[in-house]
């Protein structure tokens, strides 16, 4: 596999840039249509909830498989007042959430919003109208210690949500009407290394960050919404965490999506329904880009997926790495093809086996080291998930493997 993803990169050394500007591939295929999910609405939830207007759910260790921790921004009866942080515990298997106390504490009478944990569940964050806060805990169970202002982020409402880059803690948020993400020291809440993640790509405002992560809870790619012209805030996807990145629209919403779970291709939208009772459900196929020092370094490549429950058969990852074509091909006349229905690569390399996706996080990864090519080598890479069950093979996102 090395081998030949080495071929595949020696050959494509420098390019072609004429590829790039006929054609500029293709984005996140959608594999499951949109359908609302009243488990993780409003009566699903219980507990005096009315409205659900964020999620998050984080997969853990302790927790099994198809089992999060579970973040929600909500209006509750018998809450603090106003919108409040909840955290529980979601079952995926039984489709059933259980609360627990862990954050009730730091709620206040006024509008709390954004709840998010890191990946270890030690620290806990939330965005209120004023500053975004922070709180930590010494083990994944029981309640969170006193909140502490984040220091280095802008002021207001800024729609933030954890992350890991290289290893790093880091923090997602709006900043004018573009997203940012910054370096996040957990002893004293401080943000570092500030830097823009995505350049708004309407003109109205992107908002609601969620990083895709791979099965180390490494963020890969991004989920955000952004509001086309005369439209309504819908699902975007970018592959990488680099700025330069095109974003793609998934779907053309009628309603407001917002403040998404992405948890492989599986992602949970809070929708400006009436009342924000029933989020939005739907499955993507996604590849995530990849940037590599010339002179060598690890090379990632991650398909996302939605999740199965155990025991059913899981999907099967693929990759193919190549150069974007001038045109796509178009395979919608071939039967049991599903999602983006374009092959947008010439490819120089056969489909590559990623194994099945993992249950709990929807993606499979391989990591390759790679030896010093030198800057400027550049390829790109396509996604494939096959249903073992059906045989339907569904095309995901193209996104690109560079050397700098």
């Amino acid at each position: 596999m090395r081998t030949t993803l080495l071929s595949a990169l020696s050959l494509t050394v420098l390019a072609s840039g004429l590829a790039a500007q006929v054609y500029s591939g293709e984005g996140a295929g959608i594999v499951i249509p949109a359908a609302t999910n009243p488990k993780l609405g409003a009566t699903g939830l219980g507990n005096g909830v009315t409205e659900v207007q964020q999620i998050l759910l984080v997969p853990h260790a302790s927790l099994g498989v198809n089992v999060y921790y579970a973040c929600f921004t909500c209006r509750r009866t018998g809450g603090a007042g106003g919108l409040d942080y909840m955290t529980g515990i979601y079952n995926g298997n039984t489709d059933v959430f259980t609360k627990n106390n862990d954050c009730d504490h730091l709620n206040t009478s006024g509008d709390e919003f954004a709840a998010t944990v890191t990946s270890d569940l030690l620290v806990f964050a939330g965005d209120t109208t004023t500053v975004p806060k922070y709180a930590t805990r010494a083990a994944p169970t029981g309640a969170f210690g006193a909140m502490a202002n984040i220091v280095g982020a802008p002021a207001g409402y800024i729609d933030s949500q954890f992350g890991r880059i290289a290893g790093t803690d880091v923090f997602f948020y709006i900043s004018g009407i573009d997203l940012w993400v910054a370096d996040f020291n957990r002893t004293t809440g401080a943000l570092s290394n500030n830097r823009k993640v995505v350049t708004n790509p309407t003109g109205a405002g992107c908002h609601s960050p969620s990083p895709m992560n791979d099965s180390t809870g490494e963020a890969r790619a991004l989920i955000f919404s952004a509001r086309p012209p005369a439209r309504q805030s819908t699902p975007w996807f970018q592959s990488s965490l680099n700025d330069r990145t095109p974003s793609f629209q998934i779907m053309d919403a009628t309603t407001w999506w917002a403040n998404p779970d992405s948890n492989g291709g599986t992602i949970h939208y809070a929708e400006a329904n009436a009342t924000y009772t029933d989020p939005q459900k739907l499955g993507i196929v996604a590849t995530n880009s990849s940037r590599i020092p010339g002179t060598g370094g690890n090379l990632n490549i991650t398909v996302f997926g939605p999740q199965r429950t155990p025991p059913a058969v899981p999907y099967v990852g693929y990759v193919a790495l190549g150069s974007l074509a001038t045109s796509p091909l178009d395979l919608s006349a071939f039967p049991f093809v599903g999602g983006v229905k374009k092959l947008a690569l010439a490819p120089i390399a056969m489909w590559l086996p990623l194994g099945p996706l993992n249950p709990n996080d929807g993606c499979a990864s391989i990591n390759v080291p790679v030896p010093a090519l030198g800057p400027g080598v550049q390829a790109y890479t396509q996604s494939l998930i096959v249903d073992a069950t059906s045989g339907m093979v569904f095309l995901g996102s193209t996104a690109f493997i560079e050397t700098f």
